[in-house]
């Protein structure tokens, strides 16, 4: 063996000796404020996973720490792996990459790919196509097409990135994953009456009794998400990332397919055609007709997602079904399915009341948030929900910032609640990615084929500081004209 070699081996010891000894020992430090001692040991071992997931990788650190929640007196490992699996997130994701892996298995994927990076205006700008994809994904999002967006476009781009040179972890495939990430997370959060934006919006209307300007919400994200979508493929270029690969890229090479779909291709695009089409109309008219609104109840996103799986293994062309169960199971992501459902859980717990660490962060930042300026308490609300969203779960920490506004609000706080409902709605998931637990698309991202958790680490926090003086540049006029 290797001098080098001996060297890799003691330094991935010596990692996971220090995972182990923060999952284990961290619960016997003191307890600050009202966290208990539940929370504390819970806290270890989600720190202990912080650090296997940066140094050592993704699945060990995750097996170590089932084994280490049950030492928390949560329970049993079997009542935490039912928590986990039964998670509704997690199995979307089983089922989503799965029902939608005939797209890859029959090459539409690769024909699909091969006409858009083909396209003459894409050759000579792919600073266009930068766009277009992320208009692509806000627009997707605004349909309720996340899941698909999620569990079958992100595989096949990531796909689309290495095959067209770019190494794991390279700039350009961060910043563009991590931007179709961020706009179908600005879409999410565009209306104040629909998904992320309702939750925000109404959150604050109930808890201060003040009305929140939908106008004024709606053209502070309206406004955003142009600037964004407009100028990202600019912030790619100011950060550095080699446009050139894309650009120059083979296609006949990367995607030797031919002109014309056979007919596995075209039954495999049919099956995902069906599904978008559904999942829109029964989003739309869903609450208008009965029918539609009996469908969405008994099955859902998740239920339209079993139909398209049942349909690629049912169907048969040349005696072969349209996608191979056998193979699907050897290209599908294990380690990424036990990471992002050890992430939601672990993440979940964190900030559960029994651990007493959220009642603790919102005392913590009360003091720090009040008898501010208005324009000053927003840019601060700004980035303290930024960092904590990159740290825990990013839902539970909206919440905590929602209540803070409110609270500060109640008690004679001048605070735009606009702007803030705006401020936090964004801030809280778009581009909560540096830690898998922070939310789904983070797992996601560092789960992904075309990137390392280091580069997303590492390429977050640039990220998420030039998104946060852009939305500062957005959010600040307004405050400033309507007060």
């Amino acid at each position: 063996m290797s001098t080098e070699s001996k060297t890799n081996d003691y330094k991935y010891i010596m990692h996971c000796v220090i995972m182990f000894s923060i999952m284990a020992l961290f619960r016997f430090l003191p307890a600050p404020g009202t966290v208990t001692e539940y929370g504390m040991a819970v806290a270890g071992v989600f720190l202990g996973l912080v650090y296997g997931w940066s140094f050592i990788g993704l699945l060990w650190p995750s097996l170590l720490a089932i084994l280490m929640i049950a030492t928390t007196g949560y329970g049993s490992v079997t009542a935490i792996l039912t928590a986990m699996f039964t998670n509704s997130t997690v199995l979307m994701m089983l089922i989503g990459c799965l029902a939608f892996g005939a797209v890859a298995q029959t090459g539409a994927g690769d024909w699909l790919f091969s006409k858009i990076m083909g396209n003459k205006a894409v050759k000579k700008n792919p600073m266009l196509l930068v766009s277009v994809i992320l208009f692509a994904w806000w627009v997707g999002m605004l349909a309720g097409l996340n899941w698909f967006l999620y569990f079958a476009v992100l595989p096949l781009m990531a796909d689309m990135l290495l095959k067209c040179g770019y190494e794991r972890g390279e700039k350009f495939s961060y910043y563009l994953l991590a931007g179709c990430m961020m706009s179908c997370c600005v879409g999410m959060a565009v209306f104040p009456f629909y998904s992320w934006g309702l939750m925000m919006t109404g959150t604050i209307m109930a808890t201060t009794g003040s009305m929140v300007s939908y106008g004024g919400y709606m053209a502070i994200m309206f406004i955003f998400s142009a600037v964004i979508i407009a100028g990202y493929p600019f912030i790619m270029k100011i950060v550095g990332c080699d446009f050139s690969k894309i650009a120059n890229a083979n296609i006949e090479e990367i995607f030797p397919v031919k002109n014309e779909l056979n007919v596995e291709q075209k039954l495999a695009l049919f099956s995902v055609a069906a599904f978008i089409i559904l999942v829109v109309v029964i989003t739309v008219f869903g609450n208008k007709i009965s029918f539609l609104g009996s469908i969405n109840l008994l099955y859902g996103v998740a239920g339209l997602m079993l139909a398209v799986w049942a349909f690629v293994v049912a169907v048969k062309v040349n005696g072969k079904p349209l996608m191979n169960m056998k193979k699907a199971a050897e290209d599908f992501s294990w380690d990424m399915l036990i990471l992002i459902a050890v992430a939601l859980f672990v993440s979940n717990l964190l900030t559960n009341e029994a651990t007493g660490i959220s009642g603790w962060l919102a005392g913590l930042l009360a003091p720090i948030l009040n008898n501010m300026d208005g324009v000053v308490f927003l840019i601060l609300l700004a980035i303290l929900t930024t960092i904590l969203t990159n740290i825990a779960n990013n839902m539970a920490i909206c919440f905590i910032m929602l209540n803070l506004v409110a609270v500060l609000y109640n008690n004679g706080f001048d605070i735009n609640l606009t702007a803030a409902s705006a401020i936090i709605a964004l801030t809280s998931s778009y581009v909560s990615f540096l830690m898998p637990g922070s939310s789904l698309p983070g797992a996601l991202l560092c789960a992904c084929p075309a990137l390392t958790p280091g580069s997303c680490f590492k390429n977050t926090i640039v990220l998420a500081i030039i998104l946060t003086v852009v939305l500062m540049a957005v959010i600040i006029p307004y405050v400033l004209i309507f007060g």
